[in-house]
C-alpha cells in the first residue's frame, strides 16, 4: 500500500549506527501514532529515536525521544504517543542489526501548521535554573506531549510544570513534576499535557546533560475550504449558515435551515412542510401549506402577468367569487371602477337595475319616476 493514512504507516530494521528516516509526515499533514520497537540480535542494542527536519545529518540531539534505551533478544518497546507533521521525520537507530522499528496510528490534516516537534532544549549551562520550553500561541490550544532524556553520564533530577499566561517562570503551585529522578540514558516520557494559549512548559534540571523535547496536537474546528460532497448530507439538528448556500441538485432538509445570506437554488428543492415567512419572530406574514397548497398572505398579490387559477377564485370568504366553470362572477359588496364604463353590452339577463340615478346626459338611463313624472307632465300640457 503507498502512502497509507491510518494504521500500519512504515516499518524499516536499520543498518547499525546508521541514522535512518523511518517515516515523513506529508506537507500540512499531522501524524498521531505510537513507536514499537523489536530486537531480534542475541546482543541487547541501544537505539535511539528522535524527530527532524530536512538532512538526517542535521538532526538536534536534543529532539530526542528515545536515547540509548536497552533492548535485550526477544524484547519489545512501545513509545506513548508522539507528534510530528508538516514533513518532520521521524529518525531511527540502533547499535545493532536486526532491531525493527514499526510506527502506527493515522496522518490527519493540520489546518493550524503549529502541530508535529516544536521545540526542544538541552539544560547545557542552565542548570538550576527554570527554562521556557514551548509556549502555545496566543489564542490556541494543544495537547502537548514532553520526552525527557538524560544524556549524560550522571543522574539528573527534573522539574516540569505549566505556568500562568505571559509567565516563564513556575509558581509553587503549577510543578507537575518535582525533583524527578532520571538516570543516564533513561527516557521519561510526560503526556497529554493540556496547555492553552500564551501559557508555557517550563523545565528544570540540576544536570547539564538533559535534553528536553515538545511535541504538540493542537486543537482546532473551523473549516477553512470548500465542502464537497460525493454523496448525502444528513443533519439532525439546526445548520446556521453565513453566507449564501448553492445548491446544483436535489436538497431535502427534514431539519431546520437557517440561512443569514441568502440562498441560491438552482436545483430541485423537496420540502415536506409548511413555507412560512415572518417579520420578527411572532408575526407571520405569508404561508404556503404542503397539505393543501393554500396560498395566504397578509399583504398584496403582484403579478405582471396575471394571475391564472383553474379553480374558483374567491376573495375574503366568497365575498367576491369567479365560478372556474360558468364563469359566473359573485359579489356581495358593491362594484366600483374609477371610469364607470363597460367594454361590451351589459346583459342583465332579465334582471332588474335598481337605485338608478336621474339622468343628467342625453345618454343616461332613466328610470322608472322620471318616465313617470314626464308623462305626468305631457298629460297635464296635452289637457
Amino acid at each position: 500500500m503507498s502512502n497509507p493514512t491510518f494504521g500500519y504507516l512504515a516499518s524499516l530494521t536499520p543498518t547499525a549506527n546508521s541514522k535512518t528516516v523511518l517515516h515523513t509526515a506529508e506537507a500540512g499533514k499531522l501524524v498521531e501514532g505510537k513507536l514499537t520497537i523489536t530486537h531480534k540480535n542475541p546482543f541487547p542494542t541501544r537505539v535511539r529515536v528522535g524527530v527532524g527536519l530536512g538532512m538526517v545529518t542535521n538532526f538536534d540531539p536534543s529532539s530526542y525521544i528515545i536515547y540509548d534505551y536497552i533492548i535485550g533478544e526477544g524484547e519489545s518497546y512501545e513509545t506513548d504517543s508522539i507528534f510530528y507533521a508538516d514533513e518532520q521525520n521521524l529518525v531511527i537507530e540502533s547499535d545493532k542489526n536486526n532491531t525493527s522499528f514499526i510506527i502506527h496510528g493515522q496522518m490527519l490534516d493540520d489546518p493550524t501548521g503549529n502541530s508535529g516537534f516544536v521545540n526542544s532544549l538541552s539544560t547545557g549551562s542552565n542548570i538550576n535554573t527554570d527554562q521556557v520550553l514551548y509556549t502555545v500561541p496566543s489564542s490556541e490550544e494543544a495537547n502537548v506531549n514532553i520526552f525527557i532524556t538524560n544524556q549524560g553520564s550522571d543522574p539528573a533530577r527534573i522539574r516540569l510544570g505549566v505556568s500562568s499566561e505571559n509567565e516563564i517562570t513556575l509558581g509553587a503551585s503549577e510543578y507537575m513534576e518535582y525533583n524527578f529522578d532520571i538516570n543516564p540514558r533513561q527516557t521519561y516520557q510526560r503526556t497529554d499535557i493540556k496547555v492553552r494559549g500564551d501559557q508555557s512548559i517550563v523545565v528544570w534540571s540540576d544536570s547539564p546533560g538533559v535534553a528536553f523535547a515538545a511535541y504538540a496536537k493542537f486543537n482546532y474546528s473551523i473549516i477553512t475550504t470548500d465542502l464537497s460532497l460525493g454523496g448525502s448530507l444528513t443533519v439532525g439538528t439546526t445548520v446556521d449558515i453565513g453566507t449564501n448556500l448553492t445548491v446544483g441538485g436535489t436538497s431535502d432538509l427534514t431539519g431546520k435551515l437557517t440561512v443569514s445570506g441568502g440562498s441560491d437554488i438552482t436545483g430541485t428543492s423537496n420540502i415536506r412542510g409548511s413555507i412560512t415567512g415572518y417579520d420578527d419572530t411572532s408575526v407571520q406574514k405569508y404561508s404556503l401549506s404542503n397539505q393543501t397548497g393554500l396560498i395566504s398572505t397578509q399583504g398584496s398579490i403582484t403579478s405582471t402577468t396575471g394571475i391564472s387559477t383553474s379553480g374558483t377564485l374567491s376573495v375574503g370568504a366568497n365575498k367576491f367569487s369567479v365560478n372556474a366553470t360558468t364563469g359566473d362572477t359573485t359579489i356581495n359588496g358593491n362594484l366600483t371602477g374609477t371610469s364607470g364604463s363597460f367594454s361590451s353590452n351589459l346583459d342583465l339577463l332579465n334582471n332588474k337595475v335598481t337605485n338608478l340615478a336621474e339622468p343628467t346626459d342625453q345618454t343616461d338611463a332613466v328610470n322608472r319616476r322620471y318616465v313617470d313624472s314626464k308623462i305626468t307632465a305631457f298629460s297635464i300640457a296635452l289637457g
